[in-house]
């Protein structure tokens, strides 16, 4: 595989080509699920309503995980996830929270944590793909007797 075809991979799957894939449905519904469970565990584990109003990492560190996850799972569509994310999180405000004025603020806000775990997917991508690489360099440098005596 050329250094081309190994970089339009990860630069290839920025561009969505339209196919809706059994796979790429798996992961959006995966990361609604992922959103959803965010928004729905946060009054339990951080003792806020919202999941932003916590002063700890629970909400950024979902996002980031879910973007890190999605990548490691499928490199091609690691930017499907995190919008799934924000689609359950969407739905998840809609149906368990009264609407108040600031509603367009939290959709802001989720828009922006979307962005950041989408950055976070691509990030894992490049990294595991400059991590392949040099695996294969190593690999591919070693000859065949190299470790083993060789007896003359």
């Amino acid at each position: 595989m050329t250094q081309r075809a190994r970089s339009s991979e990860v630069s290839g799957a920025v561009m969505f080509r339209g196919e809706i894939t059994p796979s790429r449905t798996a992961i959006l519904l995966a990361g609604a699920l992922l959103g959803a469970m965010i928004w729905r565990l946060a009054p339990l584990l951080t003792g806020e309503a919202e999941p932003w109003d916590s002063l700890t990492l629970y909400d950024r560190g979902g996002w980031l995980f879910c973007g890190f996850l999605s990548a490691c799972v499928s490199r091609r569509d690691f930017w499907i996830a995190p919008i799934g994310m924000g689609i359950g999180q969407v739905v998840s405000i809609f149906a368990a929270t009264e609407i108040g004025p600031l509603w367009p603020v939290g959709m802001a806000v989720l828009s922006v944590d979307s962005i950041f775990a989408i950055a976070d997917a691509l990030t894992a991508c490049v990294c595991c793909e400059t991590l392949a690489d040099l695996l294969r360099r190593r690999v591919d440098n070693r000859s065949p007797h190299q470790g083993t005596a060789q007896a003359n």
